[in-house]
């Protein structure tokens, strides 16, 4: 889900701190890092949950539980994330860092919702949990997009040697 920000995300932050950047930049960096890898390993909870599901209508107490934590664990990362301190230059980018948490946590709590009371399955909750899965991932696409270009304009240099590798 969310695997392209992390190893972008990851990059620059070990070339913030291997270029000697600026303190606040270098730490928001190893902060969205973290966070970036947390949701890695919440998303891939996730979707190992998902896939064992032979009927997405029916969940045990254990899945269940599960499902639940794992929301909870991203809800704590969307939390992190929207107290994170944002260098100035990055404070257009950064929500989209957040929106992006949030339109998958929506799309978990609609699953969430289902296991819990199955008989409010509908196809237009399976299309809203797609649409808000859909819209996670082009938010996170579009932040890493964006940090990306404030780096090319701020810090050539940095972006040129990531393209040589």
């Amino acid at each position: 889900m969310f695997r392209r920000a992390s190893v972008v995300v990851a990059f620059l932050a070990v070339s913030l701190v291997a270029c000697g950047e600026q303190a606040g930049i270098a730490a928001y960096f190893e902060e969205a890092q973290a966070l970036a890898e947390r949701m890695v390993e919440v998303g891939g909870k996730f979707e190992t949950l998902m896939n064992v599901q032979e009927d997405p209508l029916v969940w045990s107490d254990e899945e269940k539980r599960e499902l639940n934590d794992q929301y909870g664990l991203l809800q704590d990362v969307q939390d992190e994330a929207a107290a994170m301190t944002v260098p100035p230059a990055f404070t257009e980018a950064h929500p989209l860092l957040v929106q992006s948490i949030g339109e998958m946590l929506g799309a978990i709590d609609i699953i969430r919702d289902i296991a819990e009371a199955p008989e409010t399955a509908t196809m237009e909750k399976a299309d809203e949990m797609t649409k808000k899965a859909e819209k996670g991932e082009a938010l996170a696409d579009q932040y890493v997009a964006e940090v990306e270009r404030i780096l090319e304009e701020k810090y050539p240099g940095m972006m040129a040697e990531d393209e040589e590798e």
